[in-house]
């Protein structure tokens, strides 16, 4: 190992530490953390911690939690406790993954329109605001009513209509970065335009787009979760919608149906947004220190 390496390595090593103690400076990412990372190992460990299937009935009807029930069970006899493991699952999978393909849209179109300018970034910028001021409900509604509920196809149809914020925060960054002095050195050297996008300009621009990613993932999970909640949803995996739609009737009298489907939403958005915040704080320097 040559004496750059371990320099270069050494200051990799620097920047976690003081980006890990501006991130845990911030005492409510720390939380939002910690409930994420017990929601990911719920979901995760949904098989070996529910105690029932998440369709499986056979418990008492409306029963109200108790020691073989934790969360009570529902109007067919479900386990409540046992669906809000698996939709653990169904939430985090719809979130990370339709954010992921936003991420791959957004960042495609966005830093090919800030580097090349001109027309290309007129047409891509058109086509971003339409996507921007369509009704993103409405119109993944009717994308599933036309091509069937399924798990994949929500994941498909979020994550396609989620890339024009991500798209509009990377040409902005490109805009910004494209003629600096290191990437003029870099055409210099002879590197090529993808390189230059890929190795030079991107890593600069990054930090924005995960923190705008990570306030995409709460955005996400509640979008699933009102579509399954009017009957969109995968009818094959549980979800946290479906739970509260299959509750409101029976509210007055088992208020355990709604209450902690409901919960499980509220905290694991809550903690998305409290970890994207602490994220923020991580990649900016100068926010860390004004805290």
């Amino acid at each position: 190992m040559t004496a750059a390496t371990r320099r270069m390595g050494s200051a990799r090593a620097a920047w976690w530490r003081q980006g890990w103690r501006r991130f845990a400076a911030n005492r409510l990412s720390l939380i939002g953390l910690v409930l994420l990372a017990l929601f990911v190992a719920a979901g995760l460990a949904a098989p070996l911690l529910a105690p029932f299937g998440p369709f499986q009935l056979g418990g008492p009807r409306l029963g109200a939690p108790s020691a073989v029930h934790l969360f009570g069970c529902d109007q067919l006899g479900r386990d409540i406790f046992s669906g809000v493991l698996y939709g653990a699952r169904t939430s985090l999978a719809v979130g990370f993954l339709s954010v992921g393909l936003s991420l791959l849209l957004g960042i495609t179109v966005g830093a090919v329109a800030g580097y090349y300018g001109g027309r290309i970034d007129d047409l891509a910028m058109r086509i971003t605001e339409i996507f921007q001021v369509l009704p993103r409900f409405f119109l993944a509604l009717i994308i599933v009513a036309m091509f069937g509920a399924s798990l994949t196809g929500t994941i498909f149809v979020i994550g396609i209509l989620s890339w024009a914020e991500i798209a509009r925060l990377v040409r902005g960054e490109f805009l910004s970065f494209r003629d600096r002095p290191f990437v003029t050195a870099a055409r210099a050297y002879g590197a090529g335009d993808a390189q230059i996008m890929l190795r030079e300009i991107l890593p600069n621009a990054i930090a924005t787009v995960v923190v705008a990613a990570a306030l995409q993932i709460p955005a996400a999970i509640i979008l699933e979760a009102s579509l399954s909640f009017i009957g969109a949803g995968d009818p094959t995996v549980m979800s946290w919608g479906r739970m509260l739609t299959s509750a409101q009737q029976y509210m007055r009298q088992a208020w355990w149906t709604a209450v902690f489907p409901g919960l499980a939403i509220s905290l694991l958005a809550m903690s998305l947004a409290l970890v994207a915040d602490g994220i923020n704080d991580f990649l900016n320097p100068r926010l860390g220190r004004a805290r």
